[in-house]
């Protein structure tokens, strides 16, 4: 199962529970950021290190189109997408546990 399968399935089941709309949009907004702070150190890890020491030594040449291509590059590798994938997962698996503890969801 990849994580966006995983995400729909928590999110039914925070969905079926009895809080209000705005508890739900504050655990969908913590889920949200925790995910996006899974992307950085991923997307580094497969990152051209040539690449990413020099704009990180030389300011003055980073360009929107650098910074895109040095993103682009490490997406299409496809050990980031499985990295990707196994971290988000982990990170919802997490999620989940917790709101089944506190008593929200059901297993």
């Amino acid at each position: 199962m990849d994580y966006v399968t995983r995400l729909k399935d928590l999110i039914t089941k925070i969905e079926q529970t009895n809080l209000s709309v705005e508890s739900k949009n504050q655990i969908y907004k913590i889920i949200r950021d925790n995910l996006q702070n899974l992307t950085s150190p991923i997307l580094i890890k497969y990152m051209d290190k040539k690449k990413l020491m020099y704009l990180s030594e030389h300011f003055d040449d980073i360009t929107p189109g650098r910074y895109m291509d040095l993103l682009l590059d490490a997406v299409k590798d496809e050990n980031y997408t499985q990295d990707f994938n196994k971290a988000a997962k982990a990170l919802l698996d997490k999620f989940e546990q917790a709101l089944e503890e506190s008593g929200l969801t059901q297993p």
